[in-house]
């Protein structure tokens, strides 16, 4: 049986409904579906073929998730990259994925040979506005969609590869537990390069028919706060580490007025 992760997490959406909220931008379903559908022919024009990987090292925004999404809808392999990782994480990675394509918002210290590769986030956009939108890129569900890097805790961070048959069940925890539903608002303090607000978040939030918040900046107790009181979530998911700084900061009466 084929399908496509991306196409599978956007379809059936009321198409007036907003998907996407970053800071006073926002997006609908009907428009995230149609720019990540143009996305696909951006990555094609750029030499995107079945199964290449394609890194996107961007804070997290609405560029983030078209282009991620796009990879996908191409049928290549998306992979989210810290735009702030160190040099030596980054040649590392870099050495194991053998991307044909690699979005950044701000130079990264690439090795010579991947330097033909690179593409700035202003260039890619250009290259979006005037694609045409293109059907999704029907897959095995076995085919890889995505790679997400184990954290390198036991050594080197370690490639993850996602089938694209992820799409089909990566909503049922929040559906069935959570009790996301249309209508809900979701936030994950953690940046979408790591796979805990990648499912919870955005792909279960998406294929729910809910709006994820996204918010660019590097996460403090103070700017996860600030999100939170005015981007209002309905549901909100973080880490140990930053639950303990909310506390210790203070902020624990924000998420209480805001009824997260």
């Amino acid at each position: 049986m084929t399908i496509n992760a991306a196409a599978l997490l956007l379809d059936g959406h009321d198409a007036t409904a907003v998907a996407l909220v970053c800071g006073d931008d926002q997006m609908t379903y009907g428009t995230l579906r149609e720019r990540v559908a143009r996305a696909a022919a951006a990555w094609r024009a750029a030499g995107v073929a079945i199964g290449d990987r394609v890194a996107i090292a961007l804070p997290d925004n609405l560029d983030w998730v078209v282009a991620y999404l796009g990879v996908i809808w191409a049928g290549g392999v998306a992979v989210a990259v810290n735009p702030r990782v160190p040099p030596d994480e980054w040649n590392t990675i870099v050495g194991a994925a053998g991307f044909r394509c690699i979005l950044a918002a701000t130079p990264i210290a690439t090795p010579p040979a991947c330097k033909a590769r690179m593409l700035a986030v202003d260039d890619w956009r250009g290259l979006v506005a005037g694609a045409p939108a293109v059907a999704p890129c029907m897959m095995e569900d076995h085919a890889a969609a995505f790679w997400s890097h184990s954290s390198g805790s036991s050594g080197s961070p370690k490639a993850v590869v996602h089938a694209h048959r992820f799409a089909r069940h990566v909503a049922d925890v929040a559906s069935d537990v959570l009790d996301v539903h249309i209508g809900d608002r979701l936030f994950a303090s953690s940046r979408m390069f790591f796979v805990y607000p990648l499912g919870n978040s955005l792909f279960a939030g998406l294929k729910l028919g809910a709006t994820i918040i996204l918010d660019p900046q590097w996460p403090t107790a103070a700017t996860v706060a600030a999100t939170v009181a005015i981007a209002r979530p309905s549901i909100f998911f973080s880490v140990p580490s930053m639950y303990r700084s909310l506390l210790r900061d203070g902020f624990a009466t924000v998420f209480a007025h805001n009824g997260v």
